[in-house]
């Protein structure tokens, strides 16, 4: 799964934030790709109960806001593609196996403009709808949303590696999307140029992967060469419990 197959048909970046946890021992639950749904779930309610901390949590971001994340389990897997692969570009490869050592906290979903708005009070994107995921972020942005997270839940955001990010997408697959090779089925889990009607649509509203990440395909449509245009999807862990790492980068 390459830039292409990934993102269907996005230029548009898709960013994250998120932060790692530490205590991956070595009787830690660890996922080698591939594995399917049922595994993906069965690794993250073993991750949870060895960290002792619930595959899901919600934080509360004020004036209504609230943030959902998913524990994604630590793994290996086989990073870009191959040149076989439809619609494949060149710089997808070559296939290198990587390794994601500490599991870590990831966004169910986009970050909306109702999220957006608790932590920037503002937004520019550039369709309106409180459940709309919040668009038109620039690179600094997405960066200064993180830290006022951080600041406000005492706790720190990053954005990810894309190694991170792909093996989150990926959710144990080795095929062109994480649902599978054809393309066909591509309208159940992404809005993309033949479906979107050329416009963002409220987070959540397509299939998820087997890690429980929605959206995690599509939205080309948003892309200008003008402005760097940026999708967000956010994570956390708790600062001051057993376990945990507090360190931030860009992707």
């Amino acid at each position: 799964m390459g830039r292409s197959a990934i993102l269907a048909i996005v230029t548009v970046m898709c960013l994250f934030a998120l932060v790692t946890v530490r205590g991956a021992d070595t009787d830690a639950p660890f996922a080698a790709a591939p594995f399917d749904a049922r595994a993906a779930a069965q690794l993250q309610q073993e991750t949870a109960a060895h960290l002792d901390e619930p595959v899901v949590r919600t934080i509360d971001l004020g004036d209504g806001a609230q943030l959902e994340l998913v524990l994604i389990p630590a793994g290996r897997f086989d990073m870009g593609s191959a040149p076989p692969e439809e619609a494949r570009e060149n710089d997808e490869g070559p296939v290198r196996r990587v390794t994601i050592s500490k599991p870590f906290y990831l966004g169910r979903f986009e970050v909306t403009q109702t999220q957006w708005k608790a932590l920037m009070r503002r937004t520019r994107s550039d369709f309106k709808g409180a459940d709309l995921p919040a668009d038109a972020v620039r690179w600094a942005e997405a960066v200064e949303f993180c830290t006022r997270l951080s600041e406000r839940e005492h706790e720190t955001f990053r954005l990810p590696t894309e190694a991170e990010w792909e093996y989150a997408c990926r959710a144990g697959s080795t095929t062109r999307y994480s649902f599978g090779d054809d393309a066909s089925f591509l309208v159940q889990h992404a809005w993309f140029n033949t479906n979107s009607n050329h416009r963002t649509h409220p987070v959540g509203r397509k299939a998820a992967n087997a890690f429980g990440l929605h959206d995690m395909h599509g939205r080309r449509l948003l892309s200008r060469p003008a402005r760097r245009l940026l999708v967000l999807h956010s994570g956390v862990v708790p600062v001051g419990k057993p376990g945990l790492e507090h360190t931030a980068y860009p992707r």
